[in-house]
């Protein structure tokens, strides 16, 4: 499958419960749920150092497969890791 940019359709955010700005870990898992030809879709869970849900989000992108997309950093799919520079 060749590499392909994407633009946002959309994005929806449910703000579950507050987070306090206490330096504890949050966790954010996200997920592919369909790829198409020219639409994807995603969703995000965030969860905090409890592993309670403070945050989930679904988003849609429009795919143009002539246009090459970033890859990701090394650690992306790790839990815990700093996002990619």
């Amino acid at each position: 499958m060749s590499r392909s940019e994407g633009r946002t359709l959309d994005l929806k955010v449910n703000f579950l419960r507050p987070v306090v700005p206490d330096a504890r870990e949050l966790v954010a898992r996200a997920t592919v749920e369909q790829r198409g030809r020219t639409i994807a879709v995603a969703t995000c869970r965030v969860d905090d150092a409890d592993g309670k849900r403070v945050a989930m989000a679904t988003g849609s992108a429009m795919i143009s497969p002539d246009r090459p997309w970033p890859s990701a950093g090394p650690d992306v799919d790790r839990p815990g890791s700093p996002p990619p520079d």
